[in-house]
């Protein structure tokens, strides 16, 4: 560990601190909130656009955005959008990726 002896070195040891904290709960706080609602659903094989955004705190609009944008792989059922579980989980993990950064 660096060792800080002035006061701009005090400030900066303490941002660096208050990031790690910061990183370190947002991690944890995606974590659990994933698992708790991918969890939940595990038994379904497709989810509506509504279900996917509620299981990763995104809005109708975000879900739209990605699946347009082709970030997110959607099939339909007629004209409706659905994500196959395959997606969810492929999503959840891209998740977990980002968290470790």
């Amino acid at each position: 560990m660096k060792e800080y002896n002035t006061r701009e070195e005090n400030l900066e040891m303490f941002i660096d601190l208050f990031r790690s904290i910061i990183k370190e709960y947002t991690n944890e706080a995606i974590e659990d909130y994933v698992d708790k609602h991918v969890k939940d659903r595990n038994n379904k094989e497709y989810y509506s656009i509504k279900e996917f955004g509620e299981m990763f705190g995104l809005s109708k609009n975000a879900v739209k955005g990605r699946y347009r944008r082709g970030t997110l792989e959607v099939y339909y059922d007629g004209t409706t959008p659905l994500i196959h579980r395959d997606e969810v989980e492929r999503f959840k993990q891209k998740l977990q990726r980002q968290k470790r950064v």
